[in-house]
């Protein structure tokens, strides 16, 4: 079976092919297209009671929003269960056992989340509510006490609106910096690092892109943006890396990646 689509706009269309090339692979038509055994994909599946509800009507769930929402396995619900009965109480701010033994397992979870990404030091993991808090918590703190008139903020169009919004708003409020948008090659397989080179300045103060985009899926060459920063920006240039998208999908060492 062939499956022919045409669009006049090939790259405004990447992530509808994407789309239509998984379910395409879901129908499994042809073995030849099955890039993972069915057996992994069922026991992954069985993981996830949501993806499962659907059994009596011989229906399956697919889900594409992970970007947005991300399922939670059995596992995962089960541990939040047992919390929520055992152990809920404020963290750091009793005396007594529950509050004792809930501040325990949220410092655990500190230490098994730097050892996953291969953080320096324990202190380096600070949790928040999510990624848009994370990002406007460096735009608002940092971003607001060290960028000034005439400093530049350069960052990809690949980015999320949390890591573009806070920069527009200094603007707004009279802060005279420069936001700038690096672009992707012609065919929106990769970042243009030759273009990024030339929109990074002696004026640049902040550099700030995806690791990998939750639309294209590109994976940038951490690196290489890193390479540009030293030899391009501001020394005091800071280079952030939004991890949301490439750390579910494969190991990441922050110490590796050249960011800050």
């Amino acid at each position: 079976m062939s499956l022919l689509l045409f669009c006049p706009y090939p790259n405004r269309c990447r992530f509808l092919l994407l789309v239509l090339f998984i379910l395409f692979l879901n129908l499994n038509l042809s073995s030849q297209y099955a890039f993972v055994p069915s057996s992994l994909t069922a026991s992954i599946r069985k993981d996830f009671p949501i993806l499962n509800q659907d059994q009596d009507t011989n229906v399956n769930t697919i889900y594409l929003d992970s970007a947005a929402s991300s399922q939670k396995p059995s596992s995962v619900i089960k541990a939040m269960s047992d919390f929520d009965k055992t152990t809920h109480s404020n963290v750091h701010r009793g005396a007594h056992r529950l509050s004792r033994e809930a501040t325990r397992l949220y410092e655990e979870a500190r230490d098994k989340l730097a050892k996953l990404i291969n953080a320096g030091s324990r202190r380096e993991v600070v949790f928040t509510s999510g990624a848009t808090h994370s990002l406007n918590l460096i735009s608002n703190s940092w971003g607001a006490s060290n960028l000034s008139d005439g400093d530049e903020v350069v960052l990809s169009i690949m980015e999320h609106h949390s890591a573009i919004v806070p920069y527009h708003i200094m603007q707004q409020y009279g802060k005279k910096i420069s936001v700038k948008f690096c672009p992707l090659l012609p065919d929106g397989t990769d970042l243009d690092y030759a273009a990024l080179a030339s929109l990074v300045t002696s004026r640049t103060k902040l550099i700030s892109i995806v690791h990998t985009s939750n639309t294209l899926a590109v994976t940038t060459d951490t690196l290489r943006i890193a390479k540009i920063r030293d030899s391009n920006a501001h020394p005091d240039c800071v280079y952030v890396v939004d991890g949301c998208q490439s750390l579910p999908h494969g190991p990441v060492d922050v110490r590796s990646l050249g960011c800050d």
